[in-house]
């Protein structure tokens, strides 16, 4: 979802869909923010290990976009 709406945003000009990208990345933030405040910093490491890079490849792109 997040990787579509990143393309919405770059190839159809869509600002809406780039300020539902910004929301989720904070809500994802946020989440696991709390993981590490809750649990511990491994925790979210070992959640890290489950990532196939999907994720990382679009908050890589969100990044160069901010």
């Amino acid at each position: 979802i997040l990787a579509g709406l990143l393309d919405q945003y770059t190839l159809a000009g869509n600002d809406k869909a780039y300020q539902m990208a910004i929301w989720m990345v904070d809500y994802f933030s946020n989440r696991v923010q709390n993981v590490i405040r809750t649990y511990t910093i491994e925790r979210h490491w070992l959640s890290l290990n489950e990532e196939t890079g999907g994720m990382n490849d679009v908050l890589y792109r969100l990044y160069t976009l901010t």
